[in-house]
């Protein structure tokens, strides 16, 4: 017999991170179901709009840019806009106000790529998370919370 060095040893439905994970996925799951239908990963939805998120105000967008706002990895982002300027989707510009840089747009394909696929994304949030009903806004609230988490000031806290 195996020894199971968890506090949830007998109830596995008592770890809010296994809970989290299993919710993820389940989500996860029918995202890329939903984006298969247009060609496109998750990943690849995710660098696309914030791409177009950060274009309604801003016309000199970089991968950092990018990066920062999806909170991915900038080496992450790269090889994404790579494959994205592969398919015609985004396209690098020399940048305006610093020659030495590109900044990265999206193309006339992408944009009628995110028409479609945005639609398809929010809809399976609609119906993932009304399952919450009246709570969703509370859920939102928690997981802004979260999303602004910073282990490097968690501090030396005895979490156990």
């Amino acid at each position: 017999m195996t020894k199971f060095p968890s506090k949830f040893k007998d109830d596995s439905s008592a770890s809010i991170g296994f809970l989290f994970i299993r919710s993820y996925n389940i989500w996860h799951r029918e995202i890329k179901k939903q984006l298969k239908e247009v060609a496109l990963t998750h990943p690849q939805f995710v660098v696309l709009t914030t791409l177009a998120y950060l274009a309604q105000k801003n016309e000199d967008i970089n991968q950092a840019l990018i990066a920062k706002a999806a909170d991915m990895d900038v080496m992450t982002v790269s090889s994404i806009i790579k494959k994205l300027e592969n398919s015609e989707l985004v396209v690098r510009n020399i940048s305006k106000k610093d020659p030495r840089a590109n900044t990265i747009s999206l193309t006339k394909q992408g944009q009628n790529k995110l028409e479609i696929a945005i639609p398809l994304v929010e809809k399976t949030d609609n119906i993932f998370f009304s399952s919450l009903n009246s709570e969703e806004a509370f859920f939102r609230e928690k997981l802004l919370t979260l999303s602004n988490f910073d282990f490097s000031s968690a501090g030396e806290k005895n979490y156990d």
